[in-house]
């Protein structure tokens, strides 16, 4: 009996960079996923869901952002500091069947580091997060 190829190698595709078009689904899509995993192999991968509107944002065709609002833990940001790696996927829940996969290395960004003004200007979340914390912080000192 033959057996039924299941998987097409040719249905698959990689992108050098993301262009217009790639960049055009992760916008319409309400929900993302982020796939972590330490260096060491007997560990667990971790793959959270991520869904806050405005806290992802393709920043250039090589480099995107996004804003980590921690649930659980911080199992993401110790395994982007450990080795780097991460990966987002995004999936079309309604329409035609479509996932984008974004493979890359990763750093952490602190809102006291130089570099993360250029990085949230996209995230549009951030800049009002931002301002209600000050705006907390100035209540509570009153």
């Amino acid at each position: 009996m033959r057996r039924r190829q299941i998987y097409d190698p040719t249905v698959g595709r990689t992108y050098e960079r993301i262009d217009e078009r790639l960049a055009s689904f992760p916008a319409t899509q309400a929900l993302f996923f982020v796939a972590t995993a330490p260096a060491d192999v007997d560990a667990h991968v971790n793959l959270s869901p991520k869904g806050i509107a405005g806290t992802f944002a393709i920043i250039d065709s090589l480099t995107v952002a996004y804003l980590d609002l921690t649930g659980s833990g911080v199992e993401t940001i110790a395994h982007v500091r450990e080795n780097g790696r991460i990966t987002f996927m995004f999936c079309a829940f309604d329409g035609p069947p479509r996932v984008l996969r974004l493979y890359g290395r990763g750093a952490v960004v602190l809102p006291s580091d130089a570099q993360f003004e250029g990085l949230h200007l996209g995230l549009g979340v951030w800049r009002r997060r931002r301002w209600w914390w000050r705006e907390r912080r100035r209540r509570r000192r009153r």
